[in-house]
């Protein structure tokens, strides 16, 4: 009677040589047809691609079979990446000896994935078979430098590639802003009302230089108060009068077509009473810090206007005297109303 060890081999035996014949055919069947491993991304901002099994089912119609079989011995790598608006795509061929034998790469306009991932099936299928036909037929002792890079021949042209993208229809208060990624010059010139940085309402203009680079914008900004007058209280005759003159660095947070900043200003207050007899000039220095939000509309070739609104507190204010008599001091808080041309540049 045999021993359990002698039935223990001829169950081993009844399970291995099948597994090995099933094995020993896949590798056969995989070195037989133009095979590939198949490996494939896609970056961040590309929408509309398939997922790799949409694209091993665009291979396989083109090829006319599913060249994708997870023991083959080519690789077909395949990214898909955005770059404004195109999509381009990197196709590499690594050969059985882990040498890669060759790459394409193709471009297309966003929104034309499925034309893009047809070329990119047209080419996998041909690079495919050169690679099968020319490692096939290398000695054993092939070395890699022994390999030319095949170049698929052939492809047809792809008219949507190389044709100039449609106009883009979308009303232009649709569109996503488009967010700066390098570093500009914006300068502007406008005109600005003031609300409690004199005896009454003032005019008078602004101008501004900064750099920015995407949301962050730093700059400086001066600007000038043109003499308002208006009678006070404490004097029974003749009125005061200021003018002011300074400037002050601005720090803006933009969110196309919308900004947020924060404000300093450092100016020369003059002050006079034209009207009280004996009354003398005086000069002192005012100091302000607040807020502004404001509101860009874009006008084209770097041109834009921008209206905004601020709102300040005065943090030193000189106090106006006339003959030994307080007469006027800047109010608490004050606020203004901005409407400049900004250039940018480039």
């Amino acid at each position: 009677m045999p021993s359990d060890h002698a039935k223990g081999l001829r169950w081993g035996a009844a399970i291995l040589l099948p597994a090995l014949t099933f094995f020993g055919a896949l590798e056969k069947s995989a070195a037989a047809a133009a095979n590939a491993r198949l490996f494939y991304g896609v970056g961040a901002g590309v929408e509309g691609c398939p997922d790799e099994a949409g694209l091993r089912r665009a291979i396989a119609d083109r090829v006319g079979y599913d060249p994708v079989f997870p023991m083959a011995p080519n690789d077909v790598e395949v990214s898909i990446t955005r770059a404004g608006e195109h999509l381009v795509a990197d196709v590499k061929f690594v050969d059985r000896g882990r040498v890669l034998v060759g790459g394409r790469s193709f471009r297309a306009p966003v929104g034309q994935c499925d034309e893009l991932v047809a070329t990119i099936a047209l080419s996998v299928g041909i690079s495919l078979d050169q690679i099968e036909k020319t490692t096939a037929s290398l000695p054993p002792t092939a070395t890699a430098t022994e390999l030319t890079p095949p170049a698929p021949p052939d492809l047809p042209p792809v008219p949507a590639f190389a044709a100039t993208p449609p106009p883009d229809t979308t009303p232009q208060s649709a569109r996503p802003p488009p967010i700066p990624s390098e570093l500009r010059v914006d300068l502007a010139a406008g005109i600005a009302g003031w609300a409690g940085t004199a005896p009454a309402l003032s005019l008078g203009p602004t101008a501004l230089a900064a750099v920015r680079w995407r949301r962050l914008e730093v700059g400086v900004e001066g600007r000038m108060e043109l003499p308002a007058n208006a009678p006070v209280s404490s004097l029974p005759t003749g009125q005061v009068r200021t003018s002011l003159l300074g400037a002050g660095p601005i720090a803006c947070f933009a969110f196309d077509p919308y900004f947020l900043c924060g404000v300093t200003f450092v100016g020369s207050l003059h002050a006079d009473a034209p009207g009280v007899p004996g009354a003398s000039a005086q000069t002192g220095v005012d100091v302000l810090g607040g807020v502004r939000a404001g509101w860009a509309f874009d006008l084209g070739l770097g041109l834009s206007v921008r209206v905004s609104l601020d709102l300040l507190a005065d943090a030193y204010g000189p106090t106006v005297r006339v003959a030994g008599v307080n007469a006027w001091h800047p109010s608490a808080g004050a606020g203004g109303a901005q409407a400049a041309l900004a250039w940018r540049i480039p």
